[in-house]
């Protein structure tokens, strides 16, 4: 399993793009994501992995009374830490994480779940990278 946060658009220090989880060249879920548009702004394109993920109450990582915070460590230097993936549950962006807002409960917890089955089998690789819509 892998996942791929592709930006596809800017607006100041806020990035758009697609979150996709995928198993092979096979996509399990894709959904809108978001980072940034606070603090530093958006996450670094590059590559990171996803060591742990669990649940959490704070109104940031909670949409429908259902949180989480997957970690997503760099593979590379740069001064940004504690990022991660997680439902943009308070104002819209983030401080760098990627968040995903979900409409519904269902997708909230289809995305949570399957990156907990991942992680049952190794860390998940994680890629940032910027493909602009022209």
């Amino acid at each position: 399993m892998n996942i791929r946060f592709t930006i596809t658009s800017f607006k100041k220090n806020l990035a758009k793009g697609i979150f996709t989880i995928l198993s092979k060249d096979n996509v399990l879920f894709e959904h809108e994501a978001l980072s940034g548009g606070w603090g530093k702004g958006h996450l670094e394109p590059g590559e990171y992995e996803i060591q742990w993920c669990d649940i959490r109450d704070g109104k940031g990582y909670t949409l429908d009374n259902f949180g989480w915070f997957a970690y997503i460590h760099p593979l590379f230097g740069t001064t940004r830490t504690e990022l991660g993936v997680h439902p943009d549950g308070n104002v819209r962006g983030s401080l760098g994480c990627i968040v995903l807002p979900f409409k519904d409960l269902n997708a909230n917890k289809k995305c949570y779940n399957f990156i907990q089955t991942g992680l049952e089998r190794s860390v998940i690789p994680v890629l940032v990278e910027v493909v602009l819509n022209h």
